[in-house]
């Protein structure tokens, strides 16, 4: 009986001195850190590559490469052709690549850039033709935090301009409903907005663009970023 108690006694005291020391499992939760956000991120680097080498920018005029926003990381301007400033921005924003479409859709559209607003002014089309007269659509975008966005557009829908019989002068014109921010304005306070829309697009200027055929693989571009 006295020898059954002693066995008994070291079982129980082996048994509370285990209690206290942590298992393999429990170290090694806390020994290992948790893996950081950064590294399951996209690379805006490697977005930015595949989208211009995927896409054949040898149809277009040229690109040109720029922090705009001082976020830290580059913004791309392309340009469509050499005529006007039609393009799109290639900008990241909410941890992927946006596009900030500026396809210019009337020889007497533009793009341009404010400096020191750093605002894009975009007449997208500008209508000249008999059926079209007086139409024409304008959009300011700003950059948030969250990319370029709309923040001011002048529109209005098309007319009707009948010639003279030698095609010089007009002799019946009419100017179809006029839109400042989506809402309905009469023809003088849209003239007025039209107007000032116009002396952006004066003052504005546009990015020095580097001709997309000399350019083999844009990653070699985005090494000055590192």
């Amino acid at each position: 009986m006295r020898y059954f108690i002693i066995i008994f006694s070291l079982c129980l005291l082996l048994s509370a001195c285990s209690i206290d020391e942590p298992s393999e499992m429990e170290t090694s939760e806390y020994s290992n850190p948790p893996i950081s956000d950064d590294l399951t991120k996209p690379n805006w680097q490697e977005a930015y590559t595949d989208y211009l080498n995927k896409n054949d920018l040898n149809d277009y005029y040229g690109f040109y490469i720029r922090d705009i926003n001082s976020d830290g990381i580059p913004e791309i301007v392309i340009r469509y052709d050499e005529y006007t400033n039609s393009g799109e921005i290639l900008y990241f924003a909410d941890n992927k690549l946006q596009t900030l479409n500026l396809r210019v859709i009337s020889v007497w559209g533009d793009v341009g850039y404010l400096e020191e607003t750093n605002q894009i002014v975009f007449l997208h089309w500008y209508g000249h033709t008999t059926g079209t007269f007086g139409s024409v659509e304008f959009f300011l975008y700003d950059w948030t935090s969250d990319g370029y966005i709309e923040t001011h557009s002048v529109i209005r829908e098309s007319g009707y301009a009948k010639y003279d019989d030698e095609g010089k002068s007009y002799v019946e014109v009419s100017y179809g409903q006029g839109y400042i921010n989506g809402d309905e304005v009469d023809f003088n306070e849209f003239e007025i907005a039209l107007a000032e829309m116009h002396a952006l697009l004066e003052k504005s200027t546009w990015f020095p663009m580097t001709d997309a055929d000399e350019v083999e693989d844009y990653s070699d571009y985005f090494i000055q970023w590192n």
